[in-house]
């Protein structure tokens, strides 16, 4: 397994926890939790495109 085939594994392990942990704050109506989980969500799902990335000149 490459680096980076361990990276996304662990980030799409992370990301179905801030999943899980962002329909807990809404069934509990705690928008603050839930709006802060939402953009960490964005952050992990943009680490995962970035190690999609194979074409020259990408970079964040």
């Amino acid at each position: 397994m490459s680096a980076d085939d361990a990276l996304s594994e662990k980030l799409e392990r992370i990301l179905t926890g801030f999943k899980e942990l962002r329909m807990l704050a809404k069934s509990s109506g705690n928008l603050g939790v839930e709006r802060n989980v939402e953009h960490i969500i964005s952050h992990i799902q943009t680490m995962l495109e970035s190690l999609k990335k194979t074409e020259a000149g990408f970079s964040l």
